[in-house]
């Protein structure tokens, strides 16, 4: 990845003073692409005293002049200085250049009339088309290396013996340039009317190495004026709802034939999931795009930082990963999500790939494999553990006080689970409900009278921070619980709804809560995405639809409640949605004799947003219904329980106090740690079990930087 610095380095060292001779000729930079870049020349409009033909034609000429001279002087640039030293050796550079006139338009794409409504997030994004733009990328992928190429037009207003050129087919190949120099320049003036020609300001954002996805996006053709409106509200509202960043807009190649939008996660600010929001802002775009495109996605390590020279800046990234994206998406037939190999082996469960092939790229002697992405699948099952629970019993004893209140038929209050990431939380879920599952077994084998009651429904509702819906944990619990299946078709779906809800009214044995749970019906088909006529919703003011879904949400829990005592465990509660919580103190009223619990598992805030989550979850809690549960670092002991599992034998004291050191109580970490030691081979078998083989000080700190994205991703 040393490499990719390198590129960015050596591009900003060839691109500066390639990028102030446009600047110098009245010229300004629309689009800079990795290592390529677009300039316009505009004319200079004719003030009042200049009206006649003559006197446009010279402003028109004197445009043609300056982009000519621009474009020899920067090949003769390049021809003169092709080599560039490295540490990794010497590389050659070319440059062709391709000169074409007509009609340019520029545009904003934005989110809103009211930029100021998305004052944090991108809300706007300016573009350039037209004429002379297409026509110059159509002369690009005829020019050689080291060439000036311009059509037949452009050469046409120039001075033939000062810019002498030979007939290549329908184009002209520049062979000198000489300025007239009793012509003036006059470009400054027209080119401030258009683009200011300020310095950039200064940015101390230095170039750094970050997990980046990249993703190129490649539209068919640019969408009508009737759906323009709409898809720019959407296209920003997707790039907030994902955080995302949009670094490109516009045309990047001969063969793009529309538009290309280039995406980055990852840069310039990380999240968490930064991988699964790419994929699934990729899915969603193609779903709502009223255009057909095409999608190239890869997730690696990349060179963040500024390109371009002082007078023009952009944020991007640079590396293999972001070259492959933008060859994957140009060989992509339009609808397909193309991903590399090693982004198809971190996408892991959520999502449904299969093997697209091997595919020809450009500037790969072979052909390479590519996967297709194909949609998000909704049952994501609750995590399940070999190793065993360590260091937690006290935690556990305190949870499973709770949950005996289920089995006197009485509401079950709330549960809050907090702690770092990888502490064990989930861990200790796992080991309450196989508690619960065991316990149930046992009654069933002690008492010959004993029903269905002494068993433990569970509901996992995880809140998927990648599809930040309201009630997004319970859309996910409603899938599940009805036998969903989002690769099958609407009326399968509904069939097997129907199904189940009839089975569950006809063994609520309370009458009116089996009357209630029928009137949901259309509420919770509608929840899940199931068409279903109901005329008389669709007449509700949503202030009052809303209070319907949530209603029926309530009415559901209660009747399973009444079949099975009900954990109910929300998961990763720290990405809660508003609307989730408002339903969760909702919930929470009025069910006295309803045995159900809330099972809340959030991450300890560490930054104001995360703190306001928290306290929001906190105020759905009543001071007499809650048990607050704080996972604090395993100490050492547990540690070594946990290293003799792990290591499937006896560990030296010396091996875990530096695991202790290491992991700082963290049981994920911890386990990284061991496995990286493992597959290091640096164990050895000694006095006292095992032990490392190397000393502490010598050991390289393994932490959660070192370990892998999947590995960081918890």
């Amino acid at each position: 990845m040393e490499g990719a610095e390198v590129l960015a380095m050596l591009l900003g060292d060839v691109f500066n003073p390639l990028m102030d001779t446009i600047y110098g000729w009245g010229g300004f930079i629309v689009t800079l692409a990795g290592d390529a870049f677009i300039a316009v020349f505009p004319h200079e409009e004719a003030n009042a005293h200049e009206q006649n033909a003559h006197e446009r034609n010279a402003h028109e000429q004197n445009a043609h002049v300056r982009a000519a001279m621009a474009a020899w002087q920067i090949s003769e640039h390049v021809r003169n200085n092709p080599t560039r030293w490295t540490r990794f050796g010497h590389f050659q550079f070319s440059i062709k250049v391709s000169v074409a006139s007509g009609c340019v338009n520029w545009g904003l794409v934005q989110a809103s009339d009211a930029p100021s409504a998305l004052a944090q997030q991108q809300n706007a994004v300016c573009y350039f088309i037209g004429e002379a733009i297409d026509r110059c990328l159509e002369i690009d992928q005829f020019t050689p290396g080291n060439s000036v190429f311009l059509t037949a037009d452009v050469h046409r207003q120039l001075p033939a013996q000062l810019f002498p050129a030979q007939a290549i087919g329908p184009y002209r190949e520049l062979l000198h340039a000489q300025f007239p120099r009793a012509q003036g320049l006059g470009a400054m003036r027209a080119v401030q009317r258009v683009a200011p020609v300020e310095k950039a300001q200064h940015r101390s954002l230095a170039g750094e190495f970050r997990q980046v996805a990249t993703v190129f996006v490649n539209f068919q053709h640019l969408w009508s004026p009737a759906a323009a409106s709409y898809f720019q509200q959407k296209l920003f509202h997707l790039i907030d709802k994902y955080d995302g960043f949009l670094s490109l807009f516009g045309r990047v190649g001969a063969l793009d034939v529309g538009c290309t939008l280039l995406l980055f996660w990852g840069a310039p600010k990380n999240h968490e999931n930064d991988l699964f929001k790419a994929l699934s802002f990729a899915l969603e775009l193609r779903a709502t795009a009223p255009a057909p495109l095409r999608i190239g996605l890869t997730y690696n390590l990349a060179y963040a930082g500024l390109a371009g020279s002082p007078q023009f800046t952009r944020y991007t990234c640079f590396g293999s990963s972001v070259n492959r994206a933008a060859r994957q998406v140009m060989t992509a037939n339009w609808g397909e999500i193309l991903l590399d190999p090693k982004t198809a082996q971190q996408v892991g469960p959520r999502f449904e790939v299969t093997e697209g092939g091997w595919r020809r790229f450009k500037g790969f002697d072979e052909k390479q494999q590519v996967f297709l992405l194909h949609q998000q699948r909704e049952s994501i099952g609750a995590p399940t553990f070999q190793a065993p629970m360590v260091g937690r019993q006290r935690e556990l004893s305190q949870m499973w006080q709770a949950i005996q209140q289920l089995f006197q038929h009485k509401f079950g209050g709330i549960i809050l689970v907090s702690g770092e990431a990888g502490i064990g939380k989930s861990r200790l879920v796992y080991a309450l409900q196989m508690h619960t599952k065991l316990f149930g077994q046992a009654k069933r084998r002690g008492a010959a009278s004993a029903n269905q009651r002494a068993s433990i429904a569970w509901f996992h509702c995880p809140v998927d921070e990648a599809r930040l819906l309201p009630l997004n944990p319970f859309r996910h619990f409603l899938h599940c619980y009805f036998g969903q299946n989002v690769s099958e078709n609407e009326s399968l779906n509904g069939e097997r709804f129907s199904a189940r809800l009839d089975t569950l009214i006809h063994a609520t044995s309370d009458r009116q809560l089996a009357q209630s749970l029928a009137r949901s019906r259309p509420y919770l088909a509608s929840l899940m995405g199931l068409p279903w006529e109901n005329p008389l919703a669709q007449q509700l003011e949503p202030q009052i639809l809303r209070d319907n879904w949530l209603e029926a949400l309530k009415t559901l829990i209660k009747a399973v409640s009444q079949l099975h005592p009900l954990v109910i465990h929300i998961d990763d509660a720290h990405w809660l949605d508003a609307e989730t919580t408002f339903f969760l103190n909702r919930l929470t009223h009025n069910v006295d004799g309803c045995p159900f619990l809330l099972l809340i598992t959030m991450r300890s805030p560490h930054n104001a947003a995360q703190k306001q989550g928290a306290t929001d979850v906190y105020d759905i809690m009543a001071a007499d219904c809650r048990k607050s549960i704080h996972l604090a670092p395993l100490d050492a002991e547990s540690l070594h329980i946990l290293a003799i599992h792990f290591l499937d034998g006896a560990v030296a004291r010396s091996l875990v106090n530096v695991l202790a050191a290491s992991s700082q109580g963290n049981r994920f970490f911890a386990e990284q740690i061991m496995l990286y030691w493992r597959e290091s081979n640096l164990l050895d078998w000694g006095d006292q079990g095992w032990c490392l083989r190397i000393q502490e000080h010598d050991l390289f700190p393994v932490r959660a930087p070192a370990l892998s994205a999947n590995a960081r991703t918890v």
